[in-house]
């Protein structure tokens, strides 16, 4: 699995770093990638979501970036997700969706004229 990371890497032209666990370890766009240690599949299968981010098209929405990160690292797996990883990528992309629908109704509020009493 870890060998299978790093032809990713080599390919995809991401640069590993090392990162802090509390810190984002992907941004769309961004070739820097902090990638977890690989112990067993959840963090192989973190690693692949985390190069999936970084070749993630930077203009897209965080829910997209998410949604193709993970459906690239169901492609290129070489084992399949344990239930840790599923629940990972259900958690996530759930909580993407939620801050994106908190996001467009603050905007929808905010861009409604106010009404004040008469």
């Amino acid at each position: 699995m870890r060998r299978h990371v790093a032809e990713l890497c080599v390919q995809y032209a991401i640069i590993p770093m090392l990162g802090e666990p509390c810190r984002p370890r992907a941004r769309p766009g961004s070739r820097a990638v902090a990638l977890q240690y690989i112990g067993g599949p959840s963090g192989y299968w973190a690693c692949l979501h985390d190069i999936g981010l970084a070749i993630a098209d930077a203009a897209w929405g965080a829910f997209e970036c998410e949604l193709a990160a993970w459906a690239w690292a169901g492609e290129m797996a070489l084992t399949i997700p344990t239930f840790e990883v599923l629940d990972l990528a259900a958690t996530t992309l759930l909580l993407e969706l939620a801050l994106d629908v908190d996001v467009v109704a603050r905007e929808q509020r905010l861009s409604q004229p106010t009404q004040r009493g008469s």
